[in-house]
C-alpha cells in the first residue's frame, strides 16, 4: 500500500512551471493531522490485509518540514513493527535544505531518495530559481555531489519543457558524467508549447543519450529508454490501496488529482467516501474510444489513468494527445534501440 505525506505546500523555489506560481498558499502538516493520518493508513493496512508499506513525502518543499518528516518517521516505525508491516520510507526534494546531519536521518531510514534538478547550469537557473530570484544551480549541484557519496543509487527527476527540450541530451549527459546512475526525465504535463516539433527533437536527443550511455561506463539508466518491454497495467486502485493525504488531512487517490476539489475522496478524520471514490473508479474500467484497436491499448498510461485524462485533456475517456504522442515515440524508440 502507498500512502504519500503532502506534508507542506510551501517551497522556497519558484519554478517557471509549477502551475500555481507565487500564488501558492502556505499550509503545512500539524501534528493532529500527522496523527491521524498515520492511524488512517494503519488502518487501512489492516482492512486490507497488506504487509508492506511505502510512505513517501511531497510538497512544496518536503524539507521545509523536517522535524515533521522526523515524527512521522518514527511513528510509523514504532506502529508497524508492533504488527508486523514492512514499511519502506521514500522522499522528493529540490536538495537545497539538506546538510550533514539530514542526510545522515535520510541514509539511516529511507530506501528511496530523490532529488528534483533539471539539468546543467543554464537549464537550471532557468527552470528552477530561488523564490528570491537567486540561481539555485551552485547550491544543489554542490549537494547532490554530497549526497551521491553516502547514496550512490538516488534518482535525479529532470523535468523538461519546449524551451529546454534542445539541452535534452546536455543535460542527462551532465548527471552522467556526475555518476549519477538513475535519471528520470519528465515532461512538463502542463505545457501546451510542446508540440510535434518538439517531439522530433526530443527524439533525437534520446538516440544521442543511447549512444552517450553505449559509449560510456557509468552505467546510467534513463526511464525513457526503459519504459518498454511492455507491461500490462492494471487497473487504477487510487483510494484503495494508494492514498495522497495534504497538509490538511485532505485525500486524493494520485499525485496529479491533490489539490483537486473535483477528486477529493476523503479526510483521515471521516475516513474514505466510499461513494465519491467509486464514481471515480467506474471511469477506470472504461475503454477510450480513440485507443480501441491501438497495440499500445492495454499498457498506455491513458487507457489506464482516466483522471489524468480528465486534468489534461478534459474527459475521462479522452487520452491527452500530447501524451499519447510520447507513449507511441517512446514505444518506437525501443523498438528501433532493440533492432
Amino acid at each position: 500500500m502507498l500512502g504519500v505525506f503532502w506534508i507542506t505546500t510551501d517551497c522556497n523555489m519558484n519554478c517557471v512551471y509549477c502551475y500555481e506560481g507565487n500564488n501558492k498558499k502556505k499550509f503545512y502538516m500539524n501534528r493532529t493531522i500527522i496523527k491521524e493520518a498515520i492511524d488512517f493508513l494503519i488502518d487501512k493496512m489492516l482492512e486490507i490485509d497488506d504487509e508492506k508499506l511505502t510512505i513517501d513525502f511531497h510538497g512544496g518543499e518536503p524539507f521545509l518540514a523536517y522535524d515533521s518528516i522526523c515524527e512521522i518517521v518514527e511513528n510509523v516505525k514504532q506502529k508497524c513493527h508492533k504488527i508486523g508491516i514492512n514499511v519502506r520510507f521514500g522522499c522528493t526534494t529540490n536538495a537545497t535544505l539538506l546538510n550533514f546531519l539530514r542526510l545522515k536521518f535520510v541514509v539511516e531510514n529511507f530506501d528511496d531518495f530523490t532529488i528534483s534538478m533539471d539539468g546543467a547550469k543554464s537549464t537550471q537557473n532557468y527552470s528552477r530559481p530561488f523564490k528570491t530570484g537567486k540561481e539555485t544551480h551552485a547550491v544543489v549541484e554542490k549537494c547532490l555531489k554530497e549526497t551521491l557519496k553516502v547514496i550512490p543509487n538516488l534518482r535525479v527527476r529532470m523535468t523538461f519543457n519546449h524551451l529546454t527540450v534542445n539541452d535534452f541530451y546536455d543535460n542527462i549527459k551532465y548527471f552522467g558524467d556526475m555518476g549519477v546512475k538513475y535519471v528520470v526525465p519528465t515532461r512538463d504535463f502542463y505545457d501546451r508549447d510542446f508540440g510535434e516539433n518538439e517531439f522530433i527533437k526530443l527524439k533525437q536527443q534520446l538516440f544521442l543519450v543511447n549512444e552517450y550511455i553505449e559509449n560510456s561506463n557509468n552505467k546510467l539508466h534513463v526511464s525513457m529508454l526503459e519504459k518498454f518491454p511492455l507491461k500490462k497495467l492494471g487497473k487504477c486502485s487510487g483510494g484503495i490501496d494508494s492514498f495522497h493525504i495534504d497538509p490538511n488531512g485532505n485525500i486524493y487517490p494520485c499525485a496529479l488529482s491533490v489539490g483537486n476539489e473535483n477528486f477529493l475522496i476523503g479526510n483521515v478524520n471521516k475516513g474514505i467516501n466510499i461513494k465519491k471514490r467509486d464514481a471515480l473508479l467506474k471511469y477506470s474500467v472504461r475503454d477510450n474510444a480513440s485507443c480501441l484497436g491501438c497495440d499500445l491499448h492495454d499498457y498506455c498510461e491513458q487507457t489506464r489513468c482516466k483522471i489524468v485524462n480528465k486534468i489534461l485533456a478534459g474527459a475521462f475517456c479522452t487520452p491527452s494527445a500530447i501524451a499519447c504522442t510520447e507513449n507511441r515515440m517512446l514505444y518506437d524508440i525501443s523498438t528501433n534501440l532493440k533492432e
